[in-house]
C-alpha cells in the first residue's frame, strides 16, 4: 500500500509539473490558449480478459475524477492533456472457480491511474463532440480467494499486482454553457501482466472548464 502512494504521489507530481510547464510557456506566449479542466464521472466496468475473470465475475460500479489543460479550439477541434483516477469493483457470481489453486471469492478491485491525451472534433452543424483518447499509466488489482497447498490445507490469500497499464476508448460531449458539458464515453483498460487484464469501463460524467 505504501508503495502505492508513493506512485500515486509520483504520478501526480509528473503530470502537474508538465501542465505547469506548459501553463508557464503558454503565459508568456498567449496566455488565453487553454483553459483548466475539472470532471467526475461514474458507471459501470465490463470484465473481459483473462477467461476466467469473464466467466466468474460481472459488471459494477466504477467512479473517477480527472483535471487537465484544455487548448483553445482550432479549425477541427482541440486537444486536452489531462490525469485520471478511476475505481471499478467487479461482483463474484460464481460458486467456485480454481485459478492456479485459488479458489476466488468475494470481490475484484481495480484503480487506475492514467496520463490521457484527448481530441475533440468541433461539428458545426449540430452542438456535440466526439472524442478519442489515449492514456498510460498503472493499474493497481485487488482479488482475494481460498489457496489450496499441496498437503491439502487452505490458506485466506489476498492478491495484489500494481501494474503498468494502457487505455483508450471514444466519448461524446455535449457543452451546456461555455463552461460546463456533459459526456458519455466507452473505453478499454489494460493491465500489462501475464495473464493479461482487462476491463470495459463504461461512464457517464461532467467536466467544469474555467
Amino acid at each position: 500500500m505504501k508503495f502505492i502512494i508513493q506512485l500515486l504521489f509520483f504520478i501526480i507530481f509528473c503530470s502537474s509539473l508538465v501542465l505547469s510547464q506548459t501553463d508557464s510557456l503558454n503565459v508568456e506566449q498567449n496566455p488565453s490558449q487553454h483553459k483548466y479542466e475539472v470532471m467526475a464521472f461514474g458507471g459501470g466496468s465490463l470484465p473481459y480478459l483473462p477467461v476466467f475473470f469473464k466467466d466468474n465475475w460481472k459488471s459494477a460500479w466504477s467512479v473517477g475524477i480527472g483535471y487537465g489543460i484544455s487548448y483553445t479550439p482550432g479549425d477541427l477541434g482541440y486537444v486536452t492533456l489531462y490525469q485520471t483516477i478511476d475505481h471499478s469493483q467487479l461482483k463474484y457470481k460464481q460458486a467456485v472457480s480454481n485459478d492456479q489453486n485459488l479458489f476466488n471469492h468475494g470481490n475484484i478491485y481495480i484503480t487506475n491511474i492514467m496520463v490521457n491525451l484527448k481530441g475533440n472534433f468541433t461539428l458545426k452543424i449540430i452542438p456535440v463532440e466526439p472524442y478519442f483518447f489515449l492514456g498510460i499509466g498503472a493499474m493497481d488489482y485487488i482479488s482475494s480467494g481460498i489457496n489450496v497447498e499441496d498437503h491439502g490445507n487452505t490458506v485466506i490469500k489476498d492478491r495484489q499486482k500494481l501494474i503498468f497499464a494502457w487505455t483508450f476508448g471514444v466519448g461524446l460531449e455535449v457543452p451546456i454553457t461555455k463552461r460546463i458539458g456533459v459526456f458519455v464515453e466507452g473505453k478499454s483498460n489494460i493491465g500489462v501482466i501475464e495473464p493479461t487484464k482487462q476491463i470495459f469501463p463504461l461512464h457517464g460524467g461532467v467536466h467544469l472548464r474555467f
